[in-house]
């Protein structure tokens, strides 16, 4: 893929995710559904396998787990916060120096208590 269309997937699809942590934010989840829905499209858009992708996936499954929480589903809020986890463990392993996962990744070991 051309590098210019990877930093244009990265950036939309960051922007979005950003987006979707604010409408989550305000209490508006249906927004915030739709631009996590957008953020994926795009980390998919540049690889599925690429370090930043796996880790901006991490990001929308872990704000997905926050919209589950805040909705009384507990179930899916635990699912979320694993699926997150796994991305962020992924995308170290593509890049060990991915400070963004690195960050995602102790955030959701924080909120599951997981201080191993």
């Amino acid at each position: 893929m051309d590098p210019q269309m990877v930093q244009a997937y990265r950036t939309i699809g960051w922007l979005e995710q950003s987006q979707g942590l604010s409408d989550f934010l305000s209490g508006d989840f249906e927004a915030a559904k739709f631009h996590l829905g957008k953020a994926e499209e795009a980390a998919m858009g540049i690889m599925p396998q690429d370090g930043w992708g796996l880790a901006l996936r991490g990001y929308c499954a872990k704000t997905r787990g926050q919209i589950a929480g805040a909705e009384g589903r507990a179930k899916q809020r635990q699912k979320r916060y694993a699926e997150a986890a796994d991305f962020f463990l992924e995308s170290l392993q593509l890049n060990p120096n991915n400070a963004e996962a690195f960050n995602g990744l102790g955030n959701v070991y924080i909120t599951l208590e997981n201080y191993d």
